[in-house]
């Protein structure tokens, strides 16, 4: 990084970052995804992917949605940040052969 601020960005949206290490994509069974997609006036396909917490039953964002900036002002409107611990936290056996 040659300047300050882009320094300061990189360190506030490293996913190395302890601030942004969800405990929900450690494979947690409750965290559901829901993709959504459509097509803009010029035909190409676009949409967004929604993070559900079942047991909580609480739409999520993660700390990459903060880092977008092209996101409209009222894209946080009802989601809820993920959390970095969570005492609903359960283990999905699946994924692990």
């Amino acid at each position: 990084m040659f300047g300050k601020g882009a320094m300061s960005r990189h360190e506030k949206y490293c996913k190395e970052n302890p601030n942004n290490k969800h405990k929900c994509f450690d494979f947690c069974k409750h965290l559901k995804w829901e993709k959504h997609y459509a097509y803009d006036d010029y035909g190409n396909q676009c949409g967004h992917t929604d993070m559900i917490c079942e047991k909580r039953d609480v739409y999520m964002y993660s700390f990459k949605f903060e880092k977008n900036t092209h996101k409209p002002a009222t894209a946080l409107n009802g989601l809820e940040r993920m959390p970095l611990e969570c005492d609903l936290y359960e283990w999905e056996e699946d994924y692990i052969k």
